[in-house]
């Protein structure tokens, strides 16, 4: 749905490249950790679900299992040092 609807409206405004590909990596990164539901009527999830027994876990729960995973952790700091490395090129 997200690349449905900022893939035409990138050819007008070129911004929106830029938060297509925060998305995409943004799902990616829900991939890894528990799955996306590509039916949002089903519990269904796909993905590699590598953070168990998250489903039900209050936000400040699942933040902080989130964080203390050295996978996510690395993946957040490997994603926010390519921005940065891209706004830099820029």
């Amino acid at each position: 749905m997200v690349a449905a609807v900022l893939v035409p409206l990138a050819f007008f405004w070129p911004l929106a490249w830029w938060l297509l590909l925060g998305s995409m990596l943004h799902f990616s990164l829900d991939v890894w950790e528990y799955g996306l539901r590509l039916n949002p009527f089903q519990r269904k999830a796909y993905g590699l679900k590598l953070l168990r027994g998250i489903e039900n876990d209050p936000f400040r729960v699942y933040l902080r299992r989130y964080f203390s995973d050295p996978r996510f952790l690395g993946g957040e700091i490997a994603f926010a040092a390519l921005a940065a490395i891209l706004l830099l090129l820029r």
